[in-house]
């Protein structure tokens, strides 16, 4: 299969923002206190909604630039969907049914 860019950074998109949303959940129920929009932002500005804001977009920035970079070292490795398979070692096999 073909590396398409547009695929790829679509999926970054999709993937930073769908554990973006549990990373706010979790910290919504209390399940975690670490804001890293906020961490990440706070590196150039004082804590803060502008530093909040400017770790986001930093976050998004960097997933996309790993949404194009897997692909691109999946490729040179030879690797595809072809070969989930091997890499999470599931069997082909079917389950036998218990009789």
């Amino acid at each position: 299969m073909p590396f398409n860019l547009y695929d790829a950074i679509v999926a970054g998109l999709w993937a930073t923002s769908a554990l973006m949303a549990v990373k706010i959940l979790a910290m919504a129920v209390g399940w975690s206190h670490l804001d890293f929009a906020r961490m990440l932002g706070g590196i150039f500005l004082p804590l803060g909604r502008g530093a909040t804001m400017l770790g986001l977009g930093m976050h998004y920035l960097l997933d996309l630039a790993f949404g194009l970079f897997y692909p691109v070292i999946f490729f040179y490795l030879g690797l595809g969907p072809r070969d989930l398979p091997l890499a999470v070692r599931t069997s082909s096999r079917s389950r036998a049914s218990p009789s």
